[in-house]
Formats: structure tokens, C-alpha cells, sequence
């Protein structure tokens, strides 16, 4: 039986269709990767522009076209088989303020291959400033409220009988819509709190099989391609992905492509 939000991958190699039963938990097939972006012609561009953007909604709209120009890099594992996402969606993590003890919470979008950099942009903006407003809750948030006033026994039950159920893909589409947890990348945005990137855990619920988390902007000496070595604003970013949806030299190829987009954003300019 099919799932409601991905095809399953057809003509799979022997070695691919096997690698979930030889590594059944997306963090028993951990590949981590990192990245320092020279951003010496990123940040002009990003000051230059009207109206203005952030450099983490410059980073969605470089993913979203990656995400749409290299396919395989948007699947996932679910029921020991791949399947190909049958949309373009991260999950980013907002804090409802800068005060340490202001609480965090998740919110999902959904984005078109189609869509410009002004469409991104746009879009993530709306999301964040839903996101921080106290008196509205998220989805996720209305329905985390609910099941944690169940005894603990009780929501581990209900938790091992959703992972079962969408074992077998029997999940109805409202349950998934619009879980932070079932889309193609976790994207977090360590360096508006002024933090250096980390690598993140993947996890085991949903169907997340990327995690990826910039740092704050820093400088750093960089080596040109002239050969020179000078100081130039940079950003580090850490990715965190599940080995079995695809070969790394195919993520790496994609994360490279990543890079072009973010160091020379005029890339990213009109449609794709």
C-alpha cells in the first residue's frame, strides 16, 4: 500500500534496498557534513537588497532550488523502503523571543520549485512572525498541549502506535500535514542567537532524514583562488543527514551546489 505523502522509489540497487534492514534507525546511519561559506559577496548583496532579506531566508530559498533541481536528496525511509517526498518542505525552530527562558516551537512550510527567491522570503517571514506570537499556537503546539496532559505511559503508547501505523504507511494525510517532523529538512538558525552551528541527531519519529543548522557570522581567514590568504566574513554550517536515501557523493554534489547559490546570491535571482 502507498503512502499519502511520498511515491515509492522504484528500480533501487540491491545495495540501497538493503541498507534499512542493515541500518533500521535513521541515527545508525548518521552522515555528518560541514561547510564554511565565504559570504565576502553575499552580505553587500543581501545589504543592497529591497526589500530587505536575512541571510537564513537568503539560505531556505538556496535549499528550496536545490531541493528541486537534485530530487533524490528529498527522499525518505519509512517502513524499511524508499520513497520519494511528493513535495519541497522544511521545518524551522523559532523562539518565541530572545529571553533564555522564552519557550521554542516548530513550525512547517511548504514550498513550490517555481517559487522566487521574493516568494521564499516571503513565505518564511509570515512563518517566523506566526510563530513568535504568544497568543497563537502552532498546530503542533495545540496538539503537544493536549497529549502531554495524558499520563506518561500512556503518550509512549500512543507514540509507539503512530511510528507503528506509519510503518505501514496507514497514517491519514492530517496527521502529517502539518508535523514539523515529517519534511524534508530540519532548518535552524543557531546564529540569530549569536551561536556557532552544531550537528544535530535525527529523529527517529517523522521522517526527517536532513538536519541543518547555521552559525552566526563570524570572521575567518580564507584562502582565495587567487591563493592569498585573507580575512573575510564567513558562516559555518552543519549538516546531519541519513545515509540510506541517497549516495554521498550525490549529497555532497548538492550541498556544493548549495554553496554557489549562498556565495554569489544573484544565482537565486528570478524564477529557476
Amino acid at each position: 500500500m502507498g503512502r499519502n505523502d511520498g511515491d515509492l522509489v522504484a528500480g533501487v540497487g540491491p545495495l540501497r534496498r538493503m541498507l534499512p534492514s542493515l541500518m533500521p534507525s535513521r541515527n545508525g546511519a548518521l552522515v555528518y557534513y560541514e561547510q564554511q561559506l565565504d559570504l565576502s559577496k553575499t552580505l553587500p548583496w543581501i545589504e543592497a537588497r529591497q526589500p530587505s532579506i536575512t541571510l537564513y531566508e537568503l539560505a531556505i530559498a538556496g535549499l528550496v532550488r536545490v531541493w528541486s533541481e537534485r530530487p533524490q536528496i528529498n527522499r525518505f525511509i519509512a517502513g524499511g523502503k524508499l520513497y520519494q517526498r511528493d513535495e519541497i518542505s522544511f521545518s524551522i525552530s523559532v523562539k518565541k523571543s530572545l529571553d533564555e527562558n522564552a519557550p521554542l516551537t516548530s513550525i512547517k512550510a511548504v514550498f513550490d520549485p517555481s517559487d522566487t527567491i521574493e516568494d521564499t522570503c516571503k513565505r518564511v517571514e509570515e512563518l517566523i512572525e506566526r510563530a513568535k506570537d504568544h497568543k497563537r499556537e502552532t498546530e503542533s503546539e495545540k496538539e503537544m498541549r493536549f497529549v502531554t496532559k495524558l499520563p506518561i505511559f500512556f503518550i509512549r503508547w500512543l507514540v509507539a502506535l503512530q511510528r507503528m501505523v506509519d510503518w505501514f504507511g496507514l497514517l491519514p494525510r492530517f496527521m502529517t500535514r502539518n508535523d514539523p517532523l515529517y519534511s524534508s529538512a530540519y532548518v535552524v538558525n543557531l546564529g540569530s542567537v549569536g551561536l556557532e552551528a552544531a550537528y544535530h541527531h535525527l529523529y527517529e519519529y517523522g521522517n526527517i532524514p536532513f538536519f541543518i543548522v547555521l552559525g552566526k557570522v563570524k570572521k575567518a581567514p580564507v584562502v582565495g583562488d587567487d591563493g592569498e590568504l585573507s580575512v573575510r566574513e564567513v558562516v559555518n554550517i552543519r549538516y546531519t543527514f541519513d545515509e540510506r536515501i541517497t549516495d554521498g557523493f550525490y549529497t555532497s554534489t548538492a550541498l556544493e551546489r548549495f554553496r554557489e547559490y549562498i556565495e554569489n546570491p544573484k544565482l537565486l535571482d528570478g524564477p529557476p
